[in-house]
This record gives structure tokens, sequence and C-alpha cells, in this order.
């Protein structure tokens, strides 16, 4: 008879088993962290494009109203300061003021005013000089009350007669 020789048996033992899952479970945490810190960088492109495209909105509607009488009213040419806005409150502006549509949209897009922080900035400043229409849009949204994670953007548009 021979003998069975039980140190060839293969296998983990309950060490090197936890080990490993210790091991994983720190790879499995970083891993966790890069993904969150990836997923709020997405969202804040997001809530930046968001805003470059409802400045651009409003700086198309201001040149559509362009097209208009030039003694109209509601013509920029004629009163630009009318089309002047601080985007804070959409309850400051008629329901046919197309103020309160550019309002009403940055609401929808990217939530209501917090201030939290003074630098969250919903203006529209329109002005004429030299037979030119000046249009500057600063839209800053998000961030907590140390103003820090504000989204910004900043557009500048000059319309000619």
């Amino acid at each position: 008879m021979h003998a069975e020789n039980k140190t060839s048996i293969k296998g983990f033992t309950l060490i090197e088993a936890i080990i490993a899952m210790m091991i994983f479970g720190i790879a499995f945490t970083g891993l966790y962290l890069v993904f969150g810190i990836a997923l709020k960088g997405a969202n804040n492109i997001q809530a930046r494009m968001h805003l470059n495209l409802i400045a651009n909105q409003i700086v198309e509607s201001i040149a559509s109203e362009t097209s208009r009488d030039v003694n109209d009213i509601l013509n920029p040419f004629k009163t630009p300061s009318s089309y002047n806005a601080n985007l804070k409150n959409c309850a400051t502006f008629a329901a046919t003021d197309v103020r309160n549509t550019w309002c009403t949209k940055l609401n929808e897009v990217v939530g209501g005013h917090q201030g939290l922080h003074a630098n969250q900035k919903r203006n529209v400043l329109v002005s004429k000089a030299s037979g030119h229409l000046y249009v500057d849009i600063n839209l800053a949204v998000g961030g907590d009350a140390s103003g820090s994670n504000i989204i910004q953007v900043v557009v500048s548009r000059r319309i000619r007669p």
C-alpha cells in the first residue's frame, strides 16, 4: 500500500481568499470614486452646453426682433433697454414678454435660481453704440453657498443693423 500525499491538494486558504477580497474591495472603491468624479464632470459639461444653447437662443430672438419696423417700440434698435433682463425671477415679466420665455426656458433646463451665492447670475444686457446692438449675456448657475462649482457662460454678440 502506498500512503496518500495530503499536501498535494490545491486550492485557496481562507486567509488568501480574505486578502484577495480586500484587494478587490480597495480597487473597486478607487474605481467607484473615479466614476463619481467623471459623472459630476459630465453633468457640469451638460449644464454648460445647455447654458450656451439658451444664450444663443436669446441672441437669436433679439436679432429676429430687429426685423420689425424701425419705429416699432419692440425693435431692439429703437429701445435696446427693453430687452435687458435679470432672469432670476420669471414673475417680474409679463406672460407675453420674450424675457419671460427666456427665464422659463432657463428654469426648465437648469432649474430655478437658488440665490446661494452672489456669483449666480442670469443677466441679459442689450446696448446700442455706433449703430450696432451689443448683447451681453452672463449665466452662472449651480454651486453652493461658498461659490464653488459654479457653471458660468458669458456670451457677447454684436448685431448689425
